[in-house]
């Protein structure tokens, strides 16, 4: 795995704690004046940025082998992950 797949991984996993416990502490103070409205209405975005970020990602390091010139075989390679 490359440096910056494991950078990534580890932001996802963060922010995805992080809202996972912002959103735990909201239900359980049931105060609505403790919290950040920005932090709050933030949190869909950022996971949709995430997604799409890592659908880029993706669609890059699947075409980054790719061989123009060799379609054939560098099809199954694309499909296969």
């Amino acid at each position: 795995m490359e440096t910056y797949q494991v950078f990534i991984g580890a932001g996802f996993i963060t922010w995805t704690f992080f809202s996972i416990r912002f959103i735990n502490t909201l239900y359980k103070t049931k105060r609505t004046t403790s919290v950040n409205p920005y932090i709050y209405d933030a949190i869909p975005s950022v996971f949709t940025t995430l997604g799409v970020l890592g659908t880029f990602l993706g669609i890059y390091i699947g075409l980054r082998s790719f061989d123009v010139e060799d379609i054939n075989t560098s099809i199954p390679i694309l499909l296969d992950g």
